[in-house]
């Protein structure tokens, strides 16, 4: 009786904690998924991408698509329709949102927003927001006809609070979270980009060239902490396998670097790597290329994983 007493206090210490964090993780879930329904971030989200891509694509001074037959507001269609299909799901755009505001707001803060943006003051600053990413400079314009007196207090009051001074100072987080994360999808669409865009040439009788392998995406290396402890120096030449997707399918040692480290930390940094796949006949194509990777102390994570590829 006395060793299942102590074996429930035991399970009761190590197990109610779990379950509360559960509980508390659905009911922020939850909650989060309501603020994104009032805000109506999904439907804002589909109305700004396309007006988003057009924008840059017309002050953009590339001139390089009219070479393909595709013309910038193609491109920028082309665009808009990829990322638009990454909204939803697991891992789309709108789920990694939510999972910013669960990182950096509790629940009760969370609730608290919902409340707000609920408001006739909250949805009028939400349709500023909007207005003011598509045209930065009507923002004066906007607060100064679109508000009443009292909105305006209103506001003012909420963010003077303490989840207003909160939510403007973790906004600049948020936002490098969410340029990472665009750019991950990004990187990701690259390849369904690439064959859509050879299709349209295609379809406008537009013969695309043959091309090489174009490196997009080179992140910083790890050096091995027994390389710097022992002054391990030297450049690595790596044999690449690009698929046609544009990922490393394998990597082999042509040079090594006289330490085995070294050339380890290369290949596992290879994994990393991004690139645009090869063109041949108007097709993506898995290519062979060598990588030049330099290890130096004294660039240890300033400088790219690696040198240009070759053919």
């Amino acid at each position: 009786m006395k060793k299942a007493f102590f074996v429930w206090i035991f399970a009761f210490l190590c197990v109610g904690p779990v379950l509360a964090e559960s509980e508390t993780s659905a009911a922020k879930k939850l909650a989060v998924e309501r603020l994104m329904e009032v805000s109506n971030t999904s439907h804002k989200m589909r109305q700004f991408i396309p007006v988003m891509f057009h924008r840059l694509m017309n002050q953009s001074t590339m001139s390089s698509f009219s070479k393909g037959g595709i013309s910038k507001d193609e491109f920028a269609d082309l665009l808009s329709q990829l990322l638009l299909a990454r909204l939803e799901g697991p891992n789309g755009l709108i789920a990694q949102t939510c999972m910013l505001y669960e990182k950096y707001y509790s629940l009760e803060e969370i609730e608290e927003l919902t409340k707000f943006y609920g408001s006739p003051v909250g949805k009028k600053v939400l349709a500023v927001a909007e207005t003011m990413l598509v045209d930065p400079a009507r923002l004066p314009e906007l607060l100064a006809s679109g508000f009443a007196p009292d909105e305006v207090q209103a506001f003012a009051q909420f963010l003077g609070s303490p989840l207003g001074t909160k939510t403007l100072s973790v906004a600049g987080k948020m936002s490098v979270e969410q340029a990472e994360l665009g750019k991950q999808i990004a990187l990701e669409l690259m390849p369904e980009l690439l064959i859509r865009m050879l299709a349209m040439m295609k379809e406008k009788g537009v013969s695309p060239p043959d091309s090489g392998v174009v490196l997009i995406d080179n992140p910083p290396k790890k050096y091995p902490l027994m390389s710097l402890r022992l002054g391990e120096e030297g450049a690595v030449v790596l044999r690449l396998v690009v698929t046609a997707k544009g990922t490393v399918g394998f990597a082999a040692v042509k040079t090594s670097s006289g330490f085995s480290r070294l050339d380890q930390a290369a290949k596992s940094a290879a994994e990393n790597l991004r690139f645009l796949p090869a063109i041949e006949k108007g097709k993506p194509i898995e290519k062979s290329v060598e990588m030049k990777f330099i290890f130096k102390r004294e660039e240890i994570q300033d400088k790219p994983t690696g040198q240009n590829p070759k053919s």
